[in-house]
């Protein structure tokens, strides 16, 4: 619902944007992102290293402020083995496993032109990540335990990253983007992609 509500807003931005900037620039960027999910939840710090493809599309409504948003979803999972003790489970053991299966997200991008083939820019907006995660532990208090399930988390979103052109209305881009952060967990992401000006 936030989702559907958010993108109709970024739909009229974009409309705005057209009739303000007579010399506006629409993109569009396909990234391969090297995420990093880390949760505090059980006590202690357990990091998980999925993989995700996004797309980006967005307008320039002037030469220093962009409007953007993006769709993505998981490439891989990550699982991990862990061990501890909590006030929730006890002593535990097993395996975790994080798998992206879709994101949204909607920013306004601030960008400077550092030379006629360099910029960089700065992103900040909402994000939304859905997500399923799963549990094999053997617990102190519950014995064997095998769990699997969904959930959605959405929150402030922010970033920054630079472009270099490779040829005309060809880009090469990395970027670094907050996707969530979270009193018990984090979830960024590297990203390195190729953005198109049309």
């Amino acid at each position: 619902m936030y989702a559907r509500a958010i993108f109709t807003a970024f739909l009229l931005l974009i409309g705005a944007a057209n009739t303000v900037a007579a010399d506006n620039r629409d993109y569009f960027a396909l990234h391969y992102s090297a995420v990093n999910y880390e949760d505090t939840s059980l006590g202690e710090s357990l990091e998980f290293k999925p993989t995700a493809l996004v797309a980006r599309m967005g307008s320039f409504i002037n030469r220093y402020l962009a409007i953007e948003a993006r769709f993505g979803f998981g490439l891989s999972d990550d699982a991990i083995t862990t061990s501890g003790n909590s006030t929730l489970l006890g002593a535990y053991s097993g395996n975790i496993g994080y798998d992206i299966k879709n994101l949204f997200a909607v920013y306004a991008v601030g960008n400077l032109s550092v030379t006629d083939r360099f910029d960089l820019y700065g992103l900040l907006g909402y994000s939304s990540v859905d997500a399923d995660i799963s549990f094999g532990l053997t617990t102190a208090k519950y014995g064997v335990s095998s769990l699997s399930g969904n959930d959605t988390e959405n929150g402030l979103s922010y970033g920054f990253g630079a472009a270099i052109e490779i040829m005309k209305n060809r880009s090469l881009n990395i970027e670094y983007i907050s996707y969530l952060d979270k009193d018990e967990f984090t979830l960024g992401g590297v990203n390195l992609g190729v953005l198109f000006n049309y």
